[in-house]
């Protein structure tokens, strides 16, 4: 049972949208840039790209959540420190201690990861666009918590050694609640990112099967 009324919720990112704009124009090319320094790698690219990343989750966590989602409903304040928390692990592993290194993966892997990259950063363009007049509201990213997900699962899939379960509690479990909602909502846009979210950690757990045995061997 929702906790809102879905009318309400759209209007609500709607309103937020409003807000914030220009500003998620800024977090749109920071996604971008953490997307291009996995290929290009310049020094401290790592740092940088972790950064990023904290900020989406920081961002969200604080202004959405906390911010604006709370009014509606009284379970985003406990959405909020997931996301508030997992943008600490990110900045805290990634850049104080520096042990995430962000390398573009090469074959097959690297076309997902490149489907996945694009998909995040400019299918919320055209969405908003194609959907202006429907019942939902597409937000640009970094405003949205299922886009900073699919983006953050993205990334996982560039991380060259065997990421520690504990960066992938909070995405996984907001995967799992995002996808409930969807499902509660009733309307079928709504799903499409859940979906798209759900694959790529099912392409994840198959990465990390096949160099669990490559290191065995």
């Amino acid at each position: 049972m929702l906790l809102f009324d879905p009318v309400v919720y759209t209007r609500l990112l709607s309103q937020y949208n409003s807000d914030i704009w220009p500003f998620s124009i800024f977090l749109f090319f920071l996604a971008s840039a953490s997307a291009a320094l996995t290929i290009y790698r310049p020094v401290g690219s790592d740092r940088i790209v972790a950064g990023i990343l904290a900020g989406l989750w920081l961002w969200t966590g604080i202004v959405f959540h906390i911010g604006y989602y709370s009014a509606i409903n009284w379970a985003a304040w406990g959405f909020g420190i997931i996301f508030i928390l997992q943008g600490g692990l990110w900045f805290w592993r990634g850049v104080v201690l520096n042990q995430l290194e962000f390398i573009y993966p090469n074959g097959l892997l690297g076309a997902f990861v490149t489907s996945f990259f694009l998909f995040s950063l400019f299918f919320p363009l055209l969405a908003s666009v194609y959907f202006e007049n429907s019942k939902i509201v597409v937000p640009f990213f970094g405003v949205s918590p299922d886009w900073v997900l699919v983006f953050t699962l993205t990334i996982f899939l560039t991380i060259e050694k065997n990421t520690r379960l504990h960066l992938k509690v909070f995405p996984v479990a907001w995967c799992i609640i995002t996808s409930i909602t969807a499902f509660l909502i009733g309307i079928v846009e709504n799903w499409i990112f859940p979906c798209v979210a759900i694959l790529i950690l099912l392409i994840d757990i198959k990465r990390q099967k096949i160099s669990l045995k490559s290191f065995e061997k």
